[in-house]
């Protein structure tokens, strides 16, 4: 019963791989269409109830305006304007949630890291399209970071080793394995229904920074994506939500929370998934930029609330449903 956890964590990172190998370019033209507004609402509820005060409190009031401006831009990306707002836009929310958790207790800590943000922000912003690329990588790799909270609740030590033990292969041998080419020899790119309704050069380049866009790069980061898109879907929509149901009952407390539950949850994620399809039967690009703006929400939320999970980190001491 104590290695469950590991197991089950062990066999979404080995499907994963598998699906990821097989068919990565399928994964990544599709998986967004048939999981995506689930896993975002999914997510949104876990985060709800590991963090209460995302959606309420007079704090919860900027945070949620902020990132609702950051969907609203993402609607408007199309135009020249929208990514570097887009990119102003983040650099607030990190920065903001710095002062606000961090700087009180650890100011050396919170100078620091705004001074790490800062330098992040304007390397984003001398080159947007590769910062688009590394912040749709990075997305799929946060939920390590929640399961990881996670284990610091488990007494036992076995177990909790374990897990990490999978949070390593999840996120270092797997990844070295793909990006070295270890696994070349029998990864494929996908079907012929994939590569027809998006062709494998754009979705290489959503993948790809432009300047690795040549060799073997684009492939294995493909198949990279795929993978960790799948684990990140696999711990939002089935991990997570059967080992921490106490974070789930958390969120029901909350008024935003109370939507995400039951049937309510099953008629929202019925009707996200067919606007998404339906406008992706039109046209495929219209159906990823209606989810790629419902998804920012989730996307940008999650930064301000690993603020906190860093600052609980380095204060020490078992993990507990984080208050204001």
């Amino acid at each position: 019963m104590q290695a469950r956890p590991a197991a089950e964590l062990g066999a979404i990172v080995g499907a994963s791989l598998v699906f990821a190998i097989v068919a990565p370019l399928d994964v990544a033209v599709f998986g967004l269409l048939v999981v995506g507004v689930t896993h975002v609402l999914l997510e949104v509820r876990y985060v709800i109830g590991r963090y209460p005060p995302a959606v309420s409190g007079h704090p919860a009031i900027i945070l949620q305006a902020g990132v609702l401006m950051l969907v609203a831009v993402r609607l408007a990306s199309a135009q020249s304007w929208g990514p570097s707002a887009e990119i102003l836009l983040w650099t607030v929310l990190v920065v903001g949630a710095l002062v606000h958790v961090v700087a009180p207790s650890r100011p050396v800590w919170a100078a620091g890291l705004v001074g790490v943000t800062l330098v992040v922000a304007l390397a984003a912003w001398s080159d947007p399209v590769s910062w688009f690329v590394v912040l749709a990588h990075a997305h799929n790799v946060v939920a390590a970071a929640f399961v990881w909270d996670w284990t610091r609740t488990v007494a036992s030590r076995r177990t909790r080793s374990h897990v990490r033990t999978a949070i390593a292969v999840w996120m270092i041998v797997v990844p070295l394995a793909l990006l070295g080419g270890a696994l070349d020899v029998v990864t494929g790119t996908g079907s012929r229904l994939a590569s027809g309704v998006v062709p494998i050069k754009t979705t290489l380049a959503t993948v790809t920074p432009p300047s690795l866009r040549s060799g073997a790069v684009p492939t294995r980061l493909l198949a990279l994506f795929a993978f960790a898109q799948l684990v990140h879907y696999g711990v939002w929509c089935w991990w997570l939500p059967r080992h921490a149901p106490d974070v789930t009952a958390a969120s029901s407390t909350t008024r935003a929370g109370k939507w995400l539950q039951g049937a309510r949850l099953l008629v929202i994620a019925t009707v996200g998934t067919a606007a998404v399809v339906g406008a992706a039967t039109v046209g495929y690009s219209d159906g990823r930029t209606v989810y790629s703006a419902f998804a920012a929400y989730h996307a940008y939320l999650e930064f301000p609330v690993l603020v906190v999970l860093f600052a609980t980190w380095t204060a020490g001491g078992r993990r507990a449903h984080l208050a204001p």
